[in-house]
């Protein structure tokens, strides 16, 4: 039980097929858990002797990794990953980290919480864990034992924490990450990967998406709108793609390119939010000194205010002056539509033969409750809530 327990929980789980078992306190517990679809004569005590035995050698050879990877520091390990192909055209992964690097420095400006200066050049080591023994037994395991080592080393915990979190989030119910450093190597990670692979023409199509780049755009997406990064994204892709030859670029793809196929994500991600078609296709109609929005913040701002003015809405519940300017649009529609249908107006009346009932005492009370206490603000989300 000395070893980390990310590593016991794989080992069972991916070479044995084994359930590991937990504690009251949520600690692991050296216990585990697995199906035999036999009936032994003893009882099962030969078949349980067996699977200790294995178990007991998978778990030994782990330890080993463990114990000698701990051995080389992981900053040194960083010169390795010259000796790994990231992708053909794309050189190694160390080629991948020196790029990184240089895109973490300039994505220091939009984080909100300061960095210090230097922290961000020990961005190659959430790429060194790869060159260890123990992430080439469990792959699963990158960027975990990563934090471990790091933590080993003497490193600052944030930079451990970032190893850990920058491949984060992995998926739409993955968490995302929070912590300065974690933010900016994660979000260095992703976009110049998205950039690279758009530079060489290798896009998505279809269903065919090997290298999963819509899975990297919506991590992205969920970086900038978690964290609320004010942030221009087509300022991000340009720098990412002046750290590559300017001739691949030209050729295979721009970084224009990156930025439409980001707009399509959040798209997606904008109808899962539960705004309307129409809506978004009139939130992307809107241009910034001729330039389509790439402030991924507003963008999104701007959907969910569109949202709101949109919704149906009969009698408001408290005034403003935003909250009247739409009651007055919707009523003004409604009796040109009345108006329409009847194809007269009531003499010496005007508007008031279609005015609605009048109110209960009672609804005019809590409305003037409402009016005296909440704010202009608060009157939006009722709005909202009642649309």
């Amino acid at each position: 039980m000395t070893l980390p327990p990310e590593v016991l929980a794989t080992a069972m789980r991916t070479h044995q097929k084994y359930f590991s078992c937990l504690q009251p306190d949520g600690a692991l517990a050296p216990r585990f858990l697995f199906v035999a679809n036999n009936l032994a004569a003893d009882g099962g005590k030969t078949i349980v002797d067996g699977n200790e035995r294995v178990l007991r050698a998978r778990l030994s050879d782990a330890r080993f990794f463990w114990d000698q990877d701990r051995r080389v520091p992981l900053e040194s390990r960083v010169g390795a990953l010259a000796e790994r192909v990231f992708h053909a055209k794309l050189a190694g992964l160390r080629d991948k980290v020196a790029r990184m690097e240089r895109l973490a420095e300039f994505l220091i400006q939009y984080v909100p919480a300061p960095i210090p200066n230097g922290r961000c050049a020990q961005c190659g080591s959430p790429k060194a864990d790869l060159s260890t023994g123990m992430v080439a037994e469990f792959p699963e395991l990158q960027g975990i034992m990563g934090r471990y080592y790091a933590l080993h080393d003497g490193e600052h915990p944030a930079v451990a924490d970032a190893i850990a979190e920058h491949y984060r989030p992995l998926g739409p119910n993955d968490s995302c990450p929070t912590a300065p450093d974690s933010i900016v190597v994660a979000l260095a990670d992703k976009v110049d990967s998205l950039v690279a692979f758009f530079a060489i023409g290798e896009k998505p199509t279809g269903s065919r998406d090997p290298f999963a780049l819509r899975r990297t755009a919506l991590g992205i997406i969920r970086l900038i709108l978690d964290n609320q990064l004010r942030l221009s994204l087509g300022d991000i892709f340009l720098k990412s793609a002046s750290n590559f030859d300017r001739s691949l670029v030209n050729r295979c793809g721009t970084p224009g390119d990156s930025l439409a196929f980001i707009a399509g994500r959040l798209e997606v991600h904008m109808r899962a939010q539960g705004v309307r078609h129409d809506l978004i296709n009139a939130v992307y109609s809107v241009l910034v000194d001729g330039l389509p929005e790439d402030d991924l913040v507003r963008l999104m701002a701007r959907a969910m205010h569109s949202r709101i003015f949109s919704a149906p809405m009969t009698v408001p519940i408290c005034w403003s002056p935003t909250v009247g300017l739409k009651y007055r649009s919707h009523r003004i529609g409604w009796l040109e539509e009345r108006r329409n249908q009847s194809g007269v107006t009531a003499p010496g009346r005007g508007e008031d033969a279609y005015r609605p009932a009048r109110r209960s005492r009672r609804a005019r009370a809590s409305c003037a409750r409402t009016r005296r206490f909440r704010t202009g603000d608060d009157c939006l989300v009722d709005a909202a809530r009642a649309g």
